[in-house]
């Protein structure tokens, strides 16, 4: 006799004439979500069945379902939490001078010494002797 699995409820059992019974099966289904418990990653937890990512974390709550460093991205803009320098911020992500102003905030991403130029003259207001007056920057 061959049995196959239809389904977490049901199996097939064939005889030799190949003529089929089906008779129901006891599945053990702990949060009865409808999927068996040795095949639910979250056997205790109805809105869980899969973790792709393997993080701890099902796919529904998670985030970012196929990337096992990342699970969360409090502020929405698409980066998580665990990269994001800013995670709760949507404007900022990223801060590549270590100065704690966002680079997209910061006029000098680069430079950790200056974060604005306040009359556009292309000199930090830092350095600039003059910062609101675009023609200075150095007094002579």
């Amino acid at each position: 006799m061959r049995t196959l699995l239809l389904s977490s409820l049901l199996v097939a059992c064939f005889d030799e004439s190949e003529k089929s019974e089906i008779e129901d099966v006891e599945v053990l289904d702990s949060d009865g979500d409808g999927i068996a418990d040795d095949v639910d990653a979250f056997p205790d937890d109805a809105t869980e069945t899969v973790d792709s990512d393997g993080d701890g974390v099902g796919d529904n709550t998670d985030a970012f379902p196929d990337d096992s460093n990342e699970s969360v991205d409090t502020d929405g803009d698409g980066i998580g939490d665990n990269s994001d320098v800013f995670p709760d911020d949507a404007s900022e992500s990223a801060d590549t001078d270590g100065d704690g102003v966002g680079d997209n905030a910061d006029t000098f991403p680069l430079d950790a010494s200056e974060t604005e130029d306040t009359d556009g003259d292309g000199v930090g207001d830092n350095s600039d002797v003059f910062p609101d007056d675009a023609s200075e920057s150095a007094d002579t």
